[in-house]
């Protein structure tokens, strides 16, 4: 479901045909239009519409909220999985380089529209270009501490957190905008909640991290697995930020979501994640699924490691 604002100079129009599932319909306002398909009723779509009408704040806030009340209203009759939000202005985007002004996505969450709301914080205290507001008041309490924390865990500030946020806090918090350059990408794994999802920057000029090491990492913290990762990609000889590809069998796997095999990858690869790795392209087996799926690659070591089934190729 989505409110998509619509130029201010044109009505807003949508089209909802008779061969959606019910419930299916759309409704139209001042510069807006909801539309959705297999709800759980009507009332999703007024809901969605009153919200976005009635909420105060910028667009985000209001396309935010709006998801919120559908979802209370009744929501998607197939229960919640993803969300996402996407605002486009000319030059909106980082330093101008595009239009896409928000563009963030949870793609697999109990609580997609909570999670999307989490992360949408994020890229709004660290890359989001706003105007000027008219009126602005102190950061205090504890989200100047806690602003302080991460930017702390970040090496951006070296003070202690407090409730007051200081010079020196401003300081660290104008640097992360400065540090992060277009294309460094905030968002690049998905984390479990109360993680910080900021980017630390990474040295340039040569990799950081070779994709031995990354093998070795998951190895030596995922139970029982076997490895094997390359780096297909480098950027250039200014900054050779490595995209490393990881193949990884283990046992561990059995039973779990693909998310969750993901995210057990990137626990183990731990803090390099966000220092040393600028991204990692993932394919996850069990010895079985590899077995019958797998290229063959690492059937040596799986035997070797006694995880191979004995009649597998």
């Amino acid at each position: 479901m989505g409110v998509v604002g619509v130029d201010p100079d044109e009505p807003p129009a949508a089209f909802t045909g008779e061969e959606c599932h019910d419930h299916a319909g759309d409704r139209q306002g001042d510069n807006y239009t909801v539309q959705e398909n297999i709800l759980e009723n009507a009332e999703t779509l007024d809901a969605m519409a009153e919200t976005f009408e009635e909420t105060d704040g910028g667009l985000p806030e209001r396309l935010i909220a709006a998801l919120h009340a559908g979802n209370e209203a009744g929501g998607d009759k197939r229960g919640e999985q993803a969300a996402a939000l996407y605002a486009a202005k000319p030059e909106g985007g980082y330093d101008g380089e595009n239009d896409r002004w928000v563009d963030v996505r949870v793609d697999d969450h109990e609580r997609p529209i909570e999670e999307l709301e989490r992360v949408f914080k994020i890229y709004d205290v660290t890359l989001l270009e706003r105007e000027a507001p008219d009126e602005t008041r102190e950061l205090t309490g504890e989200t100047a501490t806690a602003v302080q924390s991460a930017l702390a865990d970040l090496g951006f500030y070296e003070g202690e957190p407090s409730a007051e946020f200081d010079g020196a806090a401003r300081v660290a918090n104008s640097a992360v905008r400065t540090e992060l350059g277009p294309g460094r990408s905030t968002f690049a794994r998905p984390r479990p909640i109360g993680r910080s999802t900021f980017a630390r920057p990474r040295p340039t000029g040569t990799m950081s991290i070779e994709p031995d090491t990354v093998a070795d990492l998951i190895e030596e913290n995922l139970p029982d697995a076997v490895a094997s990762v390359t780096a297909p990609r480098i950027h250039n000889d200014e900054d050779e930020d490595a995209h490393f590809a990881a193949v990884v069998v283990s046992p561990a796997f059995e039973g779990e979501s693909l998310v969750d095999q993901h995210q057990r990858v990137y626990d183990a690869v731990g803090d390099h994640m966000t220092r040393s790795v600028h991204a990692l392209e993932i394919k996850t087996y069990t010895p079985e699924a590899y077995a019958e799926h797998g290229d063959g690659s690492l059937a040596a070591d799986l035997r070797e490691a006694g995880l191979f089934p004995v009649d597998g190729a």
